[in-house]
């Protein structure tokens, strides 16, 4: 670390300090104190679980935690209702919680390689979506309702074990990429030809 002295005001913890020994003795301090926070990136470390108290953190708009230990995401997550990007790619997150669904302002989500296994229905109530990233994961089924997000710019579901693309997918007439690299599909919906604004279409890797 460099010799870079930090002045901090609060309490016991008034002094001076080298950013070394900042950061051991003030590690531990929470970040729910932190509620005018609007970025919070954690990235590529090694935290194992997200605290509850993330919720109180109401005007956080960009949030990840990508590549660490992560298996569940908690219920708390749906208070931070200005929420516009979330990442929680590349944890060990095997479900999707039914609070993540009640964040009506996310234009970006991104969950790929992890393990979840199922798109719940109630994905219809992101209706700002733009961008739904969830590849690499052990999802079997895209669900009818995904037609109901019309916003979304760009669907990436490639490294799944997806068998069948739903009709309702030609509801999505602002998609402009789709890919499905990698998967179990059999069969291309005729409705796929509504997509009229569609720029990349990936389908490598099936058994078309």
């Amino acid at each position: 670390y460099p010799e870079l002295n930090i002045k901090y005001e609060e309490g016991e913890m008034e002094g001076y300090y080298t950013l070394k020994e900042f950061i051991n003795k003030y590690k531990n301090i929470s970040l729910n104190r932190l509620l005018n926070l609007q970025s919070l990136y954690l990235n590529s470390n090694e935290i194992k679980e997200i605290p509850e108290s993330i919720g109180l953190l109401t005007n956080l708009v960009e949030l990840g935690i990508y590549d660490n230990e992560i298996e569940v995401i908690p219920e708390s997550i749906g208070l931070l209702n200005n929420l516009e990007g979330l990442n929680l790619s590349f944890n060990e997150i095997k479900e999707i919680p039914e609070s993540i669904w009640v964040l009506t302002n996310l234009k970006g989500l991104e969950l790929n390689s992890n393990e979840i296994k199922e798109i719940p229905e109630s994905i219809t109530n992101l209706i700002n979506l733009q961008s739904l990233r969830l590849s690499y994961n052990e999802i079997k089924e895209i669900p009818e309702s995904i037609g109901y997000l019309t916003n979304l710019l760009h669907l990436y579901l490639n490294n799944n074990e997806i068998k069948e693309i739903p009709e309702s997918i030609g509801l999505l007439t602002n998609l402009e990429e789709l890919d499905l690299r990698n998967n179990k599909i059999k069969e291309i919906p005729d409705s796929i030809g509504l997509l009229t604004n569609l720029r990349f279409l990936r389908l490598n890797n099936n058994g078309i």
